[in-house]
C-alpha cells in the first residue's frame, strides 16, 4: 500500500542530483506532476492529485480543462514546489494558483518568489493568503505559536515586493491576512509606480488585495501617492484592515473627472500633441520592424461639469484621473457617516462601471441608502430615465 504524502519525508528526500533534462512533459499537468514524483522517488502532494474524474450519466469520463492549482491548509515541501515549477511551463492554461494557510517560511517563500519570475511561469493570477511568512526553524506542531520572520535590517526589501518587482505577468495579486505591515505596503507601492523616463516600466497588475492586514493611515498615503501615477490598477482590495474615514477620502482623491486649472489647459494640450505624435512615429516604426519609442504617460483632459469646493456644479476642465479604476473594497473596516459627502462627489465623478463596497463600516442605514440614491440618480442623468437600470444604485455601492 502507498504511504500518503507527509512534509516531512518528502522534505527529507534529496533530488538535487537528480537529471530531470530527459524529462519530457505532455502538457498534462497531473500526470506530468506525478510521473516526476516518480522520477524523485516522492510522494505526490495532495495540490498536486488530479480531482477525481466526473463520470456522466451515459458512463463517459468528462475530463476539466486545468487551469487552477490550489494549496489549501497543507505545508508545501521543497521537492514539491520543484515538480509544481518543473510542471508549470508545460501547461499554459494553468494561470491561477493559489496558497492558503501553508505555513510558509521566509525561505520557502523566497524560492516561491524565485520561481515566480521566471519567463517560463505562465501564472497571471496569484493568491498568497492567511500566510504570514514565518521563520526558517518552523515547527508544524506549533502552530501559530512558531516566530514570525523579522528583518535582518531596516533597508531589507520586503519579499512582497520583490515578488512584485520581479514578475513582469502579473494581473491579479491576493495577500491577505499576511501580516503585511505600512513597510512592506510602502515597497509594493513603490514598485508599482512607473518610471517617469521609462513608462514601459509600467507593471501590468490590475488587481491588488491587501485585506486583512495590519497596516495603518501610514500605508493607506502610500497606496494614494501610487495611485497618483499608476494606471494600470482596477481593483484594491483593504477589507478589515481598522481603516479610519480621512484614510479612505485619500483613496478617492485620486479618482474621477477632477477640477483642472484653466492656465494649464494649454501646456497639457501641448504635452498631449506630443505624446500623440509619438504614437504616429512608433505605428512607421513598427511597421519597419524597428524598436518603438517609449509612449509617455499622460490623462485626458475635457471640458465638463464638476462640483467645488462651494457645492456648486460648474462647468470648466476636468482631468479624466484613473478612469480604468473598478473597485475598492472597505468593508469590515471604521468608516463612519463623515465619509457620506466624499463617496458622494466619487460617484458623481466616476463611471457606472465604478464602485464600492462599505458593509460592514459604522455607517448609518440612512446614509447607505442615501448614497445609493446619489448613484442611481447619476445614472439615470446619464443615460435617460427610459434606458435607466433600476438597479444600478445598489451595483454601484454595496452596504
Amino acid at each position: 500500500m502507498q504511504k500518503i504524502w507527509t512534509f516531512r519525508e518528502n522534505e527529507a528526500v534529496e533530488t538535487d542530483s537528480i537529471d530531470v533534462k530527459a524529462f519530457k512533459p505532455q502538457g498534462k499537468f497531473y500526470e506530468d506532476a506525478e510521473l516526476l514524483c516518480k522520477v524523485f522517488n516522492i510522494k505526490v502532494h495532495p495540490a498536486l492529485k488530479a480531482p477525481p474524474v466526473h463520470v456522466n450519466e451515459d458512463g463517459t469520463h468528462e475530463q476539466k480543462e486545468v487551469t487552477t492549482i490550489a494549496f489549501n491548509k497543507h505545508r508545501i515541501d521543497r521537492n514539491s514546489m520543484r515538480i509544481l515549477f518543473f510542471t508549470l511551463p508545460a501547461s499554459p492554461n494553468v494561470q491561477t494558483l493559489k496558497f492558503t494557510n501553508n505555513g510558509l517560511t521566509h525561505a520557502q517563500m523566497t524560492l516561491l518568489v524565485e520561481y515566480m519570475t521566471q519567463d517560463s511561469c505562465p501564472v497571471l493570477n496569484l493568491f498568497i493568503d492567511w500566510n504570514p511568512i514565518y521563520g526558517d526553524d518552523y515547527i508544524q506542531s506549533m502552530g501559530d505559536q512558531n516566530p514570525l520572520y523579522k528583518k535582518r535590517s531596516s533597508d531589507e526589501q520586503s519579499l512582497f515586493a520583490k515578488l512584485v518587482h520581479q514578475n513582469s505577468k502579473l494581473q491579479v495579486l491576493f495577500l491577505r491576512a499576511n501580516n503585511l505591515q505600512d513597510d512592506d505596503v510602502k515597497q509594493i507601492c513603490q514598485v508599482l509606480k512607473p518610471d517617469p523616463l521609462n513608462p514601459l516600466s509600467q507593471k501590468p497588475l490590475k488587481v491588488l488585495d491587501l485585506s486583512y492586514n495590519p497596516i495603518t493611515h501610514t500605508a493607506v498615503q502610500s497606496i494614494a501617492d501610487m495611485l497618483d501615477v499608476n494606471r494600470t490598477l482596477e481593483y484594491i482590495g483593504l477589507a478589515k484592515c481598522k481603516l479610519q474615514t480621512a484614510s479612505a477620502c485619500k483613496l478617492f482623491e485620486q479618482i474621477g473627472r477632477l477640477p483642472f486649472p484653466q492656465e494649464q489647459v494649454e501646456p497639457h494640450q501641448a504635452k498631449m500633441k506630443a505624446r500623440d505624435a509619438v504614437i504616429e512615429k512608433n505605428k512607421k516604426l513598427k511597421a519597419s520592424k524597428k524598436p518603438e519609442e517609449p509612449v509617455p504617460q499622460m490623462d485626458l483632459i475635457e471640458q465638463g461639469t464638476y462640483v467645488n469646493s462651494d457645492g456648486v456644479e460648474v462647468q470648466g476642465w476636468v482631468l479624466l484621473k484613473n478612469m480604468q479604476f473598478k473597485h475598492i473594497n472597505l468593508c469590515a473596516n471604521e468608516l463612519n457617516l463623515d465619509v457620506k459627502e466624499s463617496v458622494s462627489g466619487l460617484l458623481r465623478r466616476t463611471n457606472d462601471d465604478f464602485g464600492l463596497t462599505l458593509a460592514g463600516n459604522n455607517i448609518p442605514k440612512s446614509v447607505g441608502d442615501s448614497l445609493v440614491k446619489v448613484a442611481q440618480e447619476v445614472h439615470t442623468a446619464r443615460v435617460g430615465a427610459e434606458g435607466a437600470d433600476p438597479q444600478m444604485g445598489l451595483r454601484r455601492i454595496a452596504f
